[in-house]
């Protein structure tokens, strides 16, 4: 992949569904330790059951042996559905308090977490933001020209 928002363009192709209002942590092994060797996805939890989630997610990463992760949220600024949010986020996006939790929980198994992005969707258009500092953001490209979507249809 050649940026962030490839990544994001291609979950549906991962899991098989176009994920919406979502927590997604991609997993990353293998020798290069770029091959992906789990994909989970979880409704965006309420901030009650942050910490209990973000404890279950890192122990199931922890089953692929991984190099990295990335965390991914997916959803609308203010969560009213498709449509509804402004084409950027503020800055940093939504949900951070949730993707701390979870990028320390990885962190204390050992995980790098190397990827923190935000997404209103999946599909071909979508806004996109980095959580790190370089502040990074842009659309995303068609779903189906990505990388990820060839190598899915290849297989």
């Amino acid at each position: 992949m050649r940026d962030p928002s490839e990544l994001v363009a291609g979950l549906p192709y991962l899991m098989g569904f176009r994920p919406r209002e979502s927590l997604v942590v991609v997993a990353f092994g293998g020798a290069s330790g770029r091959r992906i060797t789990l994909t989970m996805r979880i409704d965006l939890p309420p901030p009650e059951h942050v910490p209990d989630v973000s404890r279950a997610l890192a122990e199931n990463v922890l089953r692929a042996r991984p190099a990295g992760a990335a965390v991914i949220v997916l959803g609308d600024v203010d969560g009213g559905g498709a449509g509804s949010a402004a084409p950027f986020p503020p800055s940093p996006p939504p949900h951070l308090p949730l993707v701390t939790a979870v990028v320390d929980a990885l962190a204390r198994r050992g995980v790098d977490v190397h990827t923190r992005l935000w997404s209103a969707s999946t599909e071909a258009g979508a806004a996109w933001a980095c959580y790190d500092t370089c502040s990074c953001r842009g659309v995303l490209p068609d779903p189906d020209a990505t990388p990820l979507a060839a190598t899915a249809v290849a297989a």
